[in-house]
């Protein structure tokens, strides 16, 4: 339900209780209404009158959460503690789980402790709430951008950019994502045919994936230009340009068997046998 939507519902309930003043299931249903904007206070008053005019579980357990809503937004600007913040948000969105603003301030910070699963569900949570907001769909392509999920981040900026086709933001992240892929696939079609000196020059060239995939930052496609790098120079002979890509991909991944082989490849090559 919109905004407009709600608004309209607030409306039409409010008309039954202008009608019937005594007809408590209305204040209930009013309070929902209201609880969809985050109003709590008008959501609490509904609430206290019709628990006065009989008295229900449901009603009492609702209005506690209120209570307990209102409560955690009164501390939320004066706490520091980004984790304890995360929890007066989960309090208050368990009321008010369409407000976009404090649905997205519970994002920022998911992302700002490294829970970026949590941060994923709210911002897709998100498109929901607000179809229109191409803001949204720019923040979770740079999301999945980071976590080195292109096809995703790709996803999201084609629908921003058919939602609002001159969004400059948008524009920019889909020239540069279609740039990325572009070169992903040609280096794996050379690493397929086994054209190694293709494949460094294309990684680690002038304009090469590698000074892409660094400015991007996406963790995934920073360990494929190290990894493929090791790969390529041992397949290159070339022992002291593997090692050192080898390390610099076990410093990335250091739970990756391959790095390891193929650093010990590379220690081969230099017939350096007791490293």
């Amino acid at each position: 339900m919109n905004i407009n939507k709600n608004s309209e519902a607030v409306e039409d309930f409010s008309k039954v209780i202008e009608l019937k003043p005594d007809f408590y299931q209305a204040y209930v249903h009013r309070a929902k209404a209201y609880l969809k904007n985050c109003k709590l206070d008008e959501a609490e008053n509904d609430l206290k009158y019709a628990i006065s005019k009989k008295s229900n579980e449901e009603y009492n357990e609702l209005l506690e959460h209120v209570k307990n809503a209102k409560s955690a937004l009164k501390t939320l600007n004066k706490e520091k503690n980004k984790e304890e913040i995360i929890n007066q948000l989960n309090i208050i969105l368990n009321v008010c789980p369409r407000n976009l603003e404090l649905r997205m301030k519970r994002a920022d910070l998911y992302i700002e402790i490294g829970q970026t699963e949590q941060a994923m569900g709210d911002l897709l949570k998100s498109t929901k709430l607000q179809p229109e907001n191409t803001d949204v769909l720019l923040r979770l392509s740079k999301l999945h951008l980071n976590l080195g999920e292109v096809d995703d981040s790709l996803k999201d900026v084609k629908e921003c950019l058919h939602r609002d086709p001159e969004n400059k933001p948008c524009k920019s992240i889909f020239k540069q994502l279609k740039k990325i892929n572009r070169k992903k696939s040609s280096i794996e079609e050379d690493q397929r045919n086994e054209n190694w000196r293709s494949v460094v020059e294309k990684i680690d060239g002038e304009d090469g994936f590698l000074k892409e995939a660094d400015k991007i930052g996406a963790l995934n496609l920073r360990q494929f230009a190290r990894n493929t790098l090791c790969q390529a120079y041992i397949k290159e002979k070339k022992a002291e340009s593997a090692l050192k890509w080898c390390n610099m991909a076990i410093e990335l991944d250091d739970k990756n068997i391959n790095n390891y082989l193929n650093r010990g490849e590379s220690f081969m090559l230099k017939e350096d046998y007791e490293q």
